[in-house]
């Protein structure tokens, strides 16, 4: 037989049915955190396995890490949004900028180890800072990313940019003075371009425009 569960957390609740069934939905969480679910259907209790729900998290995150490697794979993203350091490791969710329309996704870029602390220092109202691989990663963060990248986030915090950008050898003083140049006193802060890419939509599909616009080109000059 099973052992049972050590029992810290008890959550239930009540579904009524219209043919007088009573179902029940419990949640278990034993000291590791590992959540079981039961459901009780007219007083009988079944209950799936913490290992099954601990395989289900992991399975999740399996899923958000694959789409955080593609997007880190992007030429664009190889490079960091704040230095030449080349395979950037971190994220950087920034807060939407005055002017962005309410309930706006953060927009993500990723950055070496050395600017994230950096950004870390900013402080979560303006940026809020993940491991790409130590981290555990939540759908509506990763939707972040997928809404900037290094790209989109240069194109509207460096639209303006009049300074050189710190090399990847930098100081730690000079990439916190420009980091906080960049993104909390947005010394390089373009309006138009923010307002263009909410225009746009989220994520950089100017590649695409692009690609489309070409081969229209290619079309016309076949015809002729």
């Amino acid at each position: 037989s099973s052992q049972p569960l050590d029992v810290l957390v008890f959550l239930s609740v009540f579904f009524p049915s219209t043919k007088g069934d009573e179902k029940r939905e419990s949640r278990l969480i034993n000291k590791e955190g590992v959540t079981s679910q039961c459901v009780t259907f007219n007083r009988h209790c079944s209950v799936l396995s913490p290992t099954f729900a601990k395989e289900n998290k992991m399975a999740s995150q399996s899923e958000l890490k694959k789409r955080l490697k593609a997007l880190m794979n992007k030429p664009e993203n190889q490079v960091c949004s704040d230095c030449p350091e080349r395979q950037p490791r971190w994220a950087s969710l920034i807060v939407p900028p005055p002017g962005s329309p309410p309930g706006s996704l953060p927009i993500g870029a990723f950055c070496c180890l050395e600017c994230s602390g950096s950004h870390r220092r900013l402080g979560v109202h303006i940026s809020f800072v993940r491991s790409v691989n130590l981290d555990s990663w939540k759908e509506r963060e990763v939707l972040a990313m997928e809404n900037g990248g290094n790209k989109t986030v240069n194109m509207i915090f460096e639209a303006r940019l009049n300074t050189q950008k710190p090399s990847a050898g930098a100081s730690g003083q000079t990439r916190e003075r420009f980091i906080r140049d960049k993104y909390e006193r947005r010394k390089f802060f373009d309006p138009d371009a923010l307002r263009q890419f909410h225009e746009r939509g989220s994520g950089d599909d100017s590649d695409d425009e692009n690609s489309s616009e070409e081969e229209k080109n290619c079309h016309s000059h076949t015809a002729l």
